[in-house]
């Protein structure tokens, strides 16, 4: 009797947690293209006396990624890598935004806990993205 209630327990528990529907929660997502620094190109050439010079400095820029959750909190998120990336399939211009679906995923580890913002891809909703987030402002009320 014992060997039949342990082996009922062991097929219940885990379909019981496989059946547990992920909640998700109304988003935005914006891109905003900030200068990064600068690159030099200088290249000089020539005998001593005739040195000509050509290239520059030029600025160099970078995308960043918002996540605007539902609460009105605003984190940077970047991609994870090995994971399906669905804001690039986005067409997203700087300062637009883009309603998603998303959920927030926490992880604990050897060390501190980490927290994942986890976005369903619009085009195969099978499909998840995973991006760290850091948080840059929270709403006043």
């Amino acid at each position: 009797m014992k060997s039949l209630t342990i082996a009922l327990l062991l097929l219940v528990v885990p379909s019981a947690l496989l059946a547990k529907e992920r909640q998700y929660e109304m988003g935005k997502v914006s891109k905003l293209t900030v200068k990064s620094g600068w690159v030099d190109t200088t290249t000089c050439s020539g005998p001593e006396g005739d040195v000509h010079c050509s290239g520059g400095i030029h600025d160099d820029y970078t995308d960043i990624y918002l996540l605007t959750m539902s609460d009105g909190v605003q984190a940077r998120i970047s991609h994870i890598a090995m994971r399906p990336d669905p804001i690039k399939a986005l067409s997203l211009g700087d300062e637009s935004s883009v309603d998603i679906q998303y959920r927030i995923e926490h992880k604990r580890g050897l060390g501190p806990s980490i927290d994942y913002a986890v976005i369903v891809d619009p085009t195969n909703p099978k499909k998840e993205g995973w991006y760290r987030f850091e948080t840059l402002k929270k709403p006043t009320k």
